[in-house]
């Protein structure tokens, strides 16, 4: 949905005419994240003939779905006619964060990968979206086509995974959002070639030399796959690599994001200049992480791809760093990000706004902080109760909205 809504050059409202809900919890999240007209799917009179097993996953029909399941929904499509104001205003707040999103890299493929049903730039922009899902800030995504309209300039923050192809032009406008003040974060291996696969000088021109890449071996099965829109795409299977622990400079921007910061997937062996800050490095010494000042922006350059943990662990530093405005913090108990818990935050005419989701299977106790200090006169609005501090209980699967006084 992100991604749909962001590649739009205007507002415009998100349909599904035919929505497999899968589980009822997920109903409100969509509407947060922007889906504005839904139809659930489906409720037939009968079972379909030609299909008679599609009722499985109908909300009327499927045993997968108990009566205490069709009561929250029910709830659910209650509190969000009547609280449609305060949903819409989740959405309409701008983001501070984009995600590079590159048709470029997604055409220039090995004709190996043409029927993949998935490949190292997906993965990698599938993992950069779910890292910072739960940092308390909304993410985007931004494509080639509206970086050279000039759209970075709504943005603090820009992630490039793994794009390895682009043109020269993209790379400029970029380099232009970071000398203006922007902050760019590379992963790898990104800018490599351009549009027509000709290898590019893209990296030594900010000072990084790359030695030699290291990718994941990836065994095809043979197996084809059916996709919702009916295409056909062979499915494979990414062999686990294990997590390697780096070395965080103590006295740069990422201590606090500890020792146990984790590498896995591709490594990159790069040589950098002098004028490169070190912020991690492997166990032999090698960079893993590297900053470069340009302007009045700054670069950070990883020659490694992360655990989803540590890759969250260490955007939230970059948006502590660097200026993402995140005033209202979801905090668990030992005052880190809680695991899994999305939440967003929006001042607009309904009122000071915060919703909750918790994504896992168990309960969570977590804290609000409003700039730094704890949160006082919570109202959730679905139940209409008033909380007397800070602390909150989010029940497993559930969304909550607060406001603010």
């Amino acid at each position: 949905m992100d991604l749909q809504l962001a590649l739009s050059d205007k507002p415009r409202p998100l349909c599904d005419p035919e929505m497999n809900l899968d589980r009822v919890r997920y109903l409100l999240p969509h509407m947060l994240h922007g889906k504005s007209v839904i139809q659930l799917w489906h409720w037939p009179d009968q079972p379909p003939a030609e299909h008679p097993h599609h009722i499985d996953h109908s909300l009327a029909h499927g045993w997968k779905f108990s009566l205490s399941d069709l009561s929250a929904l029910f709830q659910a499509v209650l509190d969000s006619r009547r609280l449609s104001k305060e949903i819409a205003a989740f959405f309409s707040a701008p983001a501070q964060v984009a995600i590079l999103y590159s048709r470029t890299s997604m055409l220039q493929l090995p004709p190996e990968m043409l029927t993949w049903r998935t490949t190292p730039y997906l993965r990698e922009l599938e993992n950069s979206y779910e890292a910072s899902r739960f940092l308390d800030a909304r993410t985007t995504f931004v494509s080639e086509k509206q970086i050279l309209a000039g759209r970075l300039s709504q943005f603090k923050v820009l992630v490039v995974p793994a794009v390895s192809h682009t043109r020269v032009e993209l790379v400029d406008a970029i380099n232009r959002f970071v000398e203006r003040g922007g902050t760019l974060f590379i992963l790898p291996s990104s800018f490599l070639s351009d549009e027509y696969n000709h290898p590019a000088n893209y990296l030594p021109r900010l000072g990084i030399q790359i030695r030699r890449i290291e990718q994941p071996e990836v065994d095809r099965t043979g197996e084809v796959e059916q996709a919702y829109d009916q295409s056909f795409h062979e499915r494979v299977l990414y062999r686990p690599l294990r997590a390697v622990d780096l070395t965080v400079q103590k006295a740069g921007p990422f201590a606090q994001a500890g020792a146990t910061l984790q590498a896995q997937g591709t490594r990159q062996d790069i040589v950098v200049s002098p004028n490169h800050e070190k912020l991690a490095t492997f166990s032999d010494g090698q960079p893993a992480l590297v900053s470069l000042r340009r302007g009045l922006g700054i670069i950070y350059y990883s020659a490694t791809s992360f655990t989803r943990q540590s890759l969250s662990r260490l955007l939230d530093c970059v948006f502590d760093v660097d200026g993402v405005d995140r005033p209202v913090r979801v905090r668990g108990e030992n005052g880190s990000p809680p695991g899994n818990v999305e939440a967003r935050f929006v001042s607009s005419n309904t009122g000071k706004l915060l919703y909750a989701v918790n994504f896992n299977e168990q309960s969570v106790d977590a804290r609000i902080e409003v700039n730094g200090r704890p949160a006082r006169g919570l109202f959730e609005l679905r139940k209409q109760e008033k909380l007397t501090g800070e602390h909150i209980n989010l029940p497993a699967g559930e969304t909550l909205i607060f406001r603010l006084e």
